[in-house]
């Protein structure tokens, strides 16, 4: 994966799929999501805040919906 945002919707499809729900919780906090993606947070909080501005995903503390993922492509 060559973007920080291919890295994130990696992580968020994966995530989702396990749950089977549209809207899911992922197991970590934004430290532990951060340290996992080998970034730092405020460039993870960053990602996540264009994310949603761009309408892929909607997000509040570790809770997610993928709205569409391949508005970034």
């Amino acid at each position: 994966m060559r973007t920080l945002t291919d890295k994130i919707l990696g992580y968020l499809i994966f995530q989702h799929e396990l749950s089977g729900k549209q809207k899911f919780k992922i197991p970590l906090n934004r430290q532990e999501f951060a340290d996992y993606l080998y970034v730092n947070r405020t460039s993870l909080s960053s990602a996540l805040s264009s994310m949603q501005r761009k309408g892929i995903i909607e997000l509040k503390n570790n809770r997610f919906t993928i709205l569409n993922p391949q508005v970034h492509m």
